[in-house]
């Protein structure tokens, strides 16, 4: 949640994503499950909750 509502740049090499910031550091590398041309991405994010 860190980066929620933030603008970010997606590499697509041949068996990866690579989500990087405006600064140009990787965020987060995901897998690809196919080999089609990719056109969206969603990202999903979740709170840490903690329970009492």
């Amino acid at each position: 949640m860190t980066h929620a509502r933030t603008v970010v740049t997606v590499e697509v090499p041949d068996i990866t994503l690579h989500v990087l910031d405006h600064d140009g550091n990787r965020l987060r590398t995901v897998p690809r499950t196919t080999s089609k041309e990719v056109t969206r991405y969603k990202a999903y994010g979740t709170k840490n909750r903690t329970t009492s």
